[in-house]
């Protein structure tokens, strides 16, 4: 981390802020306009005429059966019924065939601020300034205009611009008047409107249009605009019918796009980049030296340790062996066994650091003769068999491939490979007890397998173990020695020798296959 903060990071800041700052130098903001689209908002308004034909109709059809009501059931059962819906009616006039009110009844309360209603000739100035007064040529147009039908109707605009009149001039001479108050109709068509104008303008909102749907008291009922759109718009359409005057309002949409100088953002990106690598280099050569380093000073104290280990062990058994030289032969052979195991040992080691100082250096060389394997893995095998007898390990062998097979390797690194294989069961396997080498050829490969019941290697350490100076560490392996060289050794000798060297998941133990080309070419 301290290395990292010290080479890297600062690096990495310039190049961040560099390529940030040569962004912000480079970037233009450029609005291109999107027109919006006529033909969908022309079918859109279309639906929007009918549905208020359609409500026009509904309505006047409604209020000329509050009228019909009125003519069967009078006044009380009319009252009901324009309570029980919302036709905003707020009250009811009738006028006799010799233009006299007749009878009038204000629906529900506030009776004060409900317009009245009167006749020309009939009401006095002060009261007409209070109301509506239709002229009494209205009597004689609208029967002209009948011609025989059960009744004419129209409407009138109040003065006050919040009510307005639905008249009906019936076939006896009648004129029955009904007040409506356009605020609260509004209201309710403006309800309706906004249920049902979900899906009609789904597509025009999947198609990213601005637009809103205004009445005619500059009411807005639906208002689908972007924030900044709150100018003219670009298109209206007008919809209604003489009852309601409503239009759809639509803007052009305004599309803010990115723009870059080319020069500034390149300049910027090599400066950031140059910044980047020249912190990477830094950082991994530091990296590289320190860890160099202490790999170093790790090896030699491994070496260190391990070579005297065995000699340890041969100056006390060399010891032991001169004082029962005359008293008990027999124990002083012994003696002298282990010290031969114990210069095998030391012989592995040597070779194990000299092999691996030689590929360090690339001066590694190879020796190809034509061997017989088997031969010279059973004298390895044989040459174990006192070191791992001392460990109890059972040692069980099958050499497939027979006395009569020979390949063209270097014999010193194919014994070298499967040295550091029973090695590795002997420090790290001896707990299960056992350990068995194969050897097996087909057309193609020489395979040797070593196989243990010890503990085993992890699935996700079966690459990393052939790393110089990589231990899978565990229960059995804690306390044992070892420098980490001799896998990653094996596996180097064997792709110099054309082959493989693999670790094979197996449910127990642990399994390590070496394969040897027979023809001596290179595996793929």
């Amino acid at each position: 981390m301290h290395l990292f903060c010290l080479t890297l990071l600062p690096m990495l800041l310039a190049a961040l802020f560099t390529m940030i700052g040569g962004e912000r130098l480079a970037v233009r903001e450029i609005e291109d306009r999107i027109p919006a689209d006529r033909e969908k908002l022309i079918d859109f308004s279309f639906l929007c005429q009918q549905e208020l034909s359609r409500l026009n109709i509904l309505y006047h059809n409604g209020l000329d059966g509050i009228v019909e009501m009125y003519e069967l059931h009078g006044a009380d059962d009319t009252d009901e019924l324009v309570r029980g819906n919302s036709f905003a009616v707020k009250s009811i006039y009738v006028f006799n065939r010799r233009k006299k009110l007749y009878e009038s009844r204000v629906f529900g309360a506030g009776s004060a601020s409900v317009p009245k209603v009167g006749i020309e000739k009939k009401v006095s100035p002060m009261r007409s300034k209070r109301a509506y007064i239709f002229p009494i040529s209205i009597f004689d147009e609208a029967a002209e205009d009948a011609e025989g039908a059960e009744g004419v109707n129209g409407w009138r605009d109040f003065p006050d611009g919040l009510h307005c009149l639905y008249w009906r001039l019936m076939a006896d001479g009648r004129l029955i008047v009904l007040v409506v108050n356009k605020s609260e109709l509004e209201d309710t068509i403006n309800k309706h409107f906004q249920e049902w104008l979900t899906k009609p303008m789904a597509p025009l909102v999947e198609s990213g249009q601005y637009f809103t749907i205004e009445s005619g008291a500059d009411q807005i009922v639906v208002d689908h605009r972007a924030d900044g759109q709150r100018g003219a718009a670009a298109i209206m359409i007008p919809v209604g019918t003489k009852l309601w005057d409503w239009r759809v309002l639509a803007w052009d949409g305004v599309s803010v796009r990115k723009s870059y100088d080319l020069l500034v953002v390149t300049l910027a990106s090599l400066l950031g980049i140059f910044f980047l690598v020249v912190g990477l280099f830094l950082y991994l050569q530091q990296k590289r030296a320190i860890a160099l380093a202490r790999k170093r000073v790790s090896f030699v104290n491994q070496v260190s340790h391990e070579l005297g280990s065995p000699l340890t062990n041969m100056t006390l058994n060399l010891d032991l062996a001169v004082d029962l030289l005359d008293s008990d032969p027999a124990g002083a052979r012994r003696r002298m066994g282990v010290i031969s195991q114990e210069v095998a040992r030391l012989n592995r080691m040597v070779a194990n650091v000299l092999t691996f100082s030689q590929q360090d250096r690339g001066v590694l060389e190879l020796h190809v003769e034509s061997v017989v394997p088997d031969a010279l893995l059973s004298e390895l095998v044989d040459s174990f068999r006192p070191a791992l007898e001392r460990r109890k390990l059972e040692v069980e062998v099958e050499y497939g491939a027979g006395v009569d097979f020979s390949i063209d390797c270097d014999s010193d690194a194919l014994l070298q490979i499967v040295a550091n294989l029973i090695s590795n069961v002997e420090k790290y396997a001896y707990s299960g007890r056992w350990m068995a080498v194969r050897t097996s050829c087909d057309d193609e490969f020489y395979r040797v397998s070593v196989v243990d019941r010890g503990p085993g290697i992890p699935v996700d350490a079966h690459e990393r173990v052939f790393q110089s100076f990589e231990r899978v560490e565990n229960s059995v392996s804690e306390g044992s020695s070892g420098t980490g060289l001799g896998l990653s050794i094996a596996r180097d000798l064997a792709i110099k020798l054309g082959g493989a060297l693999r670790v094979i998941e197996v449910d127990e133990g642990c399994h390590v296959e070496l394969l040897l080309p027979i023809d001596g070419g290179e595996m793929l």
